[in-house]
């Protein structure tokens, strides 16, 4: 009899026992904190990611000091005020073919992670360079010979090459504006022999001209006036 009761004790405090555990676990999961839905943060990280994308209509002096309307695009931009519904961020504008001279400044207008307009400010006509830089290595690229006549009249072609001619020079006077240049070449040979183009025979006019498919040295183009072709430069032999 006793052992009966013992065992009836036991199993009655067993029960119990689990039935304890089993309330207090649900106690604890039903008092965790449950998750919860965040808006996004739409701060100036974000928006930097957004503003190269964003097109911006912008009147632009660019060759010959024509002025025309270009769509461009803040590069590397550095916001310099931001609130809740707008923001001014400054960089160089451009595309494929033009950029601005200096750093712009552009107001972006924006809503819920949005931006929905843009003007530059202030709002005025921007002076455009090249987005390729010249280099006068270009000149190889544009020229295939170099012919001059020696002192007996017979005229002597050469490739025009880094190798043939090793140094060329250009004066800084004969950009008319970012675009182009009108003025004298001066190149010099492997031997030190220096020649230069002449303005009596040929007027060189380096122009900034349009996209190729080919390579970006074909950015850049020669017009010359004179009979000669566009792919060989006229000199004379400096004395």
């Amino acid at each position: 009899m006793k052992r009966k009761l013992l065992l009836l004790t036991c199993t009655l405090f067993l029960l119990s026992g689990c039935g304890a555990d089993d309330d207090t676990t649900t106690a604890s999961s039903t008092s965790e904190p449950q998750p919860t839905e965040t808006s996004p943060e739409y701060d100036e990280e974000y928006y930097l990611k957004l503003i190269p994308e964003v097109k911006v209509e912008v009147a632009g002096i660019w060759k010959n000091g024509w002025e025309e309307q270009f769509c461009l695009y803040l590069t590397a931009p550095t916001i310099t005020e931001f609130s809740e519904d707008y923001l001014i961020a400054e960089g160089v504008l451009s595309n494929e073919v033009h950029a601005t001279e200096e750093a712009a400044s552009v107001k972006y207008y924006i809503s819920d992670g949005t931006i929905f307009s843009c003007e530059p400010v202030p709002d005025e006509v921007l002076l455009l360079t090249p987005a390729i830089p010249f280099s006068t290595d270009l000149l190889y690229d544009l020229y295939d010979e170099a012919f001059y006549s020696d002192a007996t009249g017979t005229r002597i072609h050469v490739d025009f090459t880094p190798e043939n001619f090793p140094s060329i020079e250009m004066d800084n006077a004969g950009w008319h504006d970012n675009y182009g240049y009108l003025g004298t070449i001066t190149i010099t040979d492997i031997d030190g022999n220096v020649y230069q183009t002449s303005e009596n025979h040929m007027c060189t006019f380096i122009i900034y001209d349009r996209l190729s498919n080919d390579s970006e040295e074909r950015y850049w183009e020669a017009e010359h006036h004179w009979e000669a072709g566009l792919e060989n430069i006229f000199v004379h032999k400096v004395e």
